[in-house]
């Protein structure tokens, strides 16, 4: 789910040219190629710059549709790519976040394999009322992925090597959560299966 699109720019950056609709696409479409690759099904909240549900739909339709479309397909994850941004210039990372509580092993999954690949500060996994996350039947996470208010992170964003990071990270994150519930697909990331128990290790001590 490339988050805001169409109408709806979400956060923008007028120094450096970005919104973060045009970010949020092209980390998605990267990430579906990796995981299309890797023999998984993924559909698409969006795959061009549009609104989900129609051109000046409202911000509550735009969300209801979104989750509509992961919960009327039986999807058995739902990732929301987002760029953050704060009031202050000095706010910087990466965080991820969740809801219910099905949604936090994908979470933690997610937020440590994407900090590792992108190299931001991690903030870490939090848990927030999201709409797309709370309203969603399958594990969710929503992902911040840098902020497009600092000029080190807006910087990164404007490079295609660093929202392939990102992308790279959240695939990663996507298949040692996989892995971990037995999900089908092929394993297609690099990291060791030993990397993957002490991750789990970590998140049951948290319980």
């Amino acid at each position: 789910d490339p988050g805001h699109g169409g109408g709806d720019p979400g956060a923008v950056n007028r120094s450096y040219g970005l919104m973060e609709k045009d970010l949020t696409l092209d980390i998605s479409l990267r990430l579906a190629s990796m995981l299309r690759n890797a023999g998984w099904n993924v559909i698409m909240t969006r795959t061009t710059d549009r609104d989900v549900s129609f051109a000046g739909s409202s911000d509550a339709r735009e969300l209801d549709d979104r989750v509509r479309v992961a919960n009327n397909m039986g999807a058995q994850i739902f990732i929301s790519i987002h760029i953050n941004a704060s009031t202050s210039s000095a706010v910087h990372g990466t965080s991820t976040h969740c809801c219910k509580s099905i949604d936090y092993p994908l979470a933690s999954c997610i937020q440590n394999h994407l900090v590792a690949s992108n190299g931001r500060r991690s903030i870490g996994v939090r848990t927030d009322s999201f709409y797309v996350v709370r309203h969603t039947y399958m594990p969710a996470a929503l992902v911040e992925c840098a902020f497009i208010s600092n000029p080190t992170e807006a910087s990164l964003l404007q490079t295609d090597w660093f929202r392939q990071r990102c992308a790279e990270g959240i695939y990663n994150g996507l298949m040692a959560y996989a892995r971990m519930q037995g999900l089908a697909g092929k394993e297609g990331d690099s990291s060791s299966g030993s990397d993957d128990r002490e991750l789990k290790k970590k998140m049951e001590a948290k319980k």
